[in-house]
């Protein structure tokens, strides 16, 4: 699929998967800048978007189907009907710019989510979303998480994910969450105000096939509950969704109403009928310094020109 510029902002800078992950080893090893410390700015920002930027498609959105449309003008057509019932068009954001309410981190609940359901892989994606859990539990909004799997041991997610255990928040597998609660918790328990808002950290841009398994068993789950109401927010990309060519890695992947993505803007997310899988597109910084992304476009650039052919 094509990469559309629908929406940029100028200099806003688009990265692959690879690309992402030299920033943050560069970040990591060449700057000095601790993964937890990278990993901690992505959580926070999506906290703040999850606690802030909710309220407003909480009042607008109805239920939505959670069945995929057949590629085509008609999964087109409906992507964007869908994208105008949130009040959303398809666009490019920034976390701290206007379109989203000023409301900040520590506002009242009742300035966006009051209920935040966070289902978290193993890796650094849901490192990301225990984060978010644990700002989120100190926004004052009601937080429970859903672990697909351990984290390694000594990792940044671990440390995050003990904090959050820590602290309070109940953490619960998958196969706990979907033979009690999943689809009972789907809709909202009363008015717009207490919709549940479920943030997706199950996979992130280095997924490279189809889910499978108990990943596969959330997203299914995922799919039910926005059928009945609840917003989706994914974490970098949604799970199941390629970062760089812009479309399912199979069968069964998340649908966003929102994105969070960190760093750098995915140049799937700006692929031709991605936004029925993506919906609003949000970049999140992690505090990377800015040369570094600067330094990748231009190293690609010159690859680029080396390996074109003349032109007579």
């Amino acid at each position: 699929m094509r990469p559309s510029d629908r929406g940029l902002p100028s200099g806003t800078i688009v990265l692959s998967r690879a690309e992402v992950r030299r920033l943050d080893t560069i970040a990591i090893e060449e700057f000095g800048i601790p993964g937890i410390v990278l990993m901690e700015n992505a959580g926070r920002g999506l906290a703040e978007l999850v606690a802030r930027g909710t309220g407003a498609m909480a009042q607008r959105a109805p239920g939505r189907g959670a069945s995929r449309e057949p590629s085509g003008r008609s999964s087109q057509a409906a992507a964007t009907s869908r994208s105008e019932e949130l009040g959303f068009a398809l666009r490019l954001v920034r976390s701290r710019e206007a379109d989203l309410s000023d409301v900040p981190i520590d506002a009242p609940p009742s300035a966006g989510a009051r209920r935040a359901l966070l289902l978290c892989g193993s890796g650094n994606n849901g490192g990301d979303g225990y984060v978010a859990a644990r700002h989120l539990r100190n926004a004052g909004i009601a937080v429970e998480i859903v672990a697909a799997a351990a984290s390694r041991p000594g990792s940044d997610a671990a440390t995050n994910a003990g904090i959050c255990e820590r602290m309070g928040i109940p953490i619960r597998s998958v196969d706990e969450w979907t033979a009690t609660e999943g689809r009972a918790r789907a809709g909202p328990s009363g008015g717009h105000e207490d919709r549940l808002v479920i943030v997706d950290a199950l996979l992130g841009t280095g997924a490279d096939r189809a889910p499978t398994g108990l990943i596969a068993e959330a997203i299914k789950q995922i799919a039910a509950m926005r059928a009945a109401g609840a917003i989706v927010v994914a974490a970098d990309v949604p799970s199941g969704f390629d970062a760089d060519r812009g479309e399912p890695l199979g069968a069964v992947s998340v649908r966003a109403d929102i994105t969070a993505t960190f760093a750098a803007v995915k140049p799937g997310l700006l692929s031709e009928g991605a936004s029925g899988d993506v919906g609003m597109v949000v970049l999140v910084e992690i505090g990377a310094p800015t040369g570094i992304a600067e330094r990748i476009v231009r190293d690609r650039e010159r690859s680029a020109s080396r390996i074109a052919p003349d032109v007579p």
